[in-house]
């Protein structure tokens, strides 16, 4: 039944009101239209609403000032969303179901990643804000197919995502996917990922990128190389003689606190200690959050 479910509402001089739609609903400036909108920028007959199931439809019939849907203006037909803004000429009002509810959900979001750069970022959507213990544990859902579903899609600029979007269903308790992130720069150090609906961004996600990890194992692999390679070099007999002043300051230096094998020691352990303090900082993992409301 979609007797009373339709309506198109006007506010005027702070007082709304409501006019109930019914199937080939006419609108215009002749008085026998079902609105009749006493107004010079609407024409006589301006335009219909027509009630086809689910699926509202107004149809302009070639008006002057022409029939617009949030903004655009309507070429011919144009199926109306709850609290779509419409206007007439000037005459303006919006367009609601009355059957459409409002729910809230949250969206729960961390990222982890490997030795690789390759970033795992998780997904929740749930009733309820998520620990992290809970959307680690969370099990990836199918994707979604229905009407009412938006895509979810990541935006990074020189990225890789594997898969380019996700279909999520929000009419389920939990639903959890993921997306595998491989920056191809360095400097890459955010992601956003948009939550869009009929080609309408409902909401947006930016989080940061940790690399910790990656550099951590190239420092420690450094850690290993710097002291072989110091010792190697204590072997060579290096002459002072022709060389700049800097390297025969530098070599006197090293010289001076016991050879290149003591001071690749040196530097390796100081290159491990930096290297455990990025590992242990990539185990920290940030959860982003977000509340998004949605229509059903």
């Amino acid at each position: 039944m979609t007797e009373g479910r339709y309506a198109l509402k006007v506010a005027k001089d702070n007082h709304e009101k409501t006019f109930v739609l019914k199937d080939n609903f006419t609108i215009g400036r002749d008085e026998e239209m079902d609105l009749y909108i006493e107004d010079t920028s609407v024409s006589g007959q301006h335009a219909a609403i027509y009630i086809t199931g689910n699926e509202v439809i107004v149809e302009d019939f070639g008006s002057t000032n022409g029939t617009f849907v949030n903004g655009k203006r309507v070429q011919k037909k144009h199926e109306l969303r709850n609290k779509d803004s419409v206007a007439f000429g000037n005459f303006k009002c919006t367009f609601v179901d009355t059957k459409v509810q409002q729910i809230k959900k949250y969206i729960t979001v961390c990222s982890s990643v490997g030795h690789t750069k390759e970033h795992n970022i998780k997904i929740a959507i749930t009733d309820k804000k998520l620990s992290l213990e809970e959307i680690t544990k969370a099990q990836t859902s199918s994707e979604a197919t229905e009407k009412n579903d938006f895509k979810i899609i990541p935006v990074c600029p020189s990225c890789v995502y594997s898969p380019g979007y996700i279909n999520a269903n929000v009419l389920k308790n939990i639903f959890s996917t993921r997306i595998f992130v491989t920056p191809l720069s360095r400097r890459v150090r955010e992601i956003s990922l948009l939550f869009q609906r009929e080609n309408i961004v409902v909401q947006k996600l930016t989080m940061r990128l940790n690399h910790s990890k990656f550099y951590a194992k190239k420092l420690i692999m450094f850690a290993l190389i710097v002291p072989l390679v110091c010792f190697l070099l204590d072997g060579v007999a290096f002459k002072t003689q022709g060389l700049s002043f800097i390297t025969a300051l530098i070599l006197s230096v090293i010289h001076g606190l016991g050879g290149f094998t003591v001071v690749g020691i040196l530097a390796g352990i100081v290159l491990t200690i930096f290297g455990l303090i990025m590992n242990a900082r990539s185990q920290v993992i940030d959860l982003y959050y977000k509340e998004l409301e949605f229509e059903l």
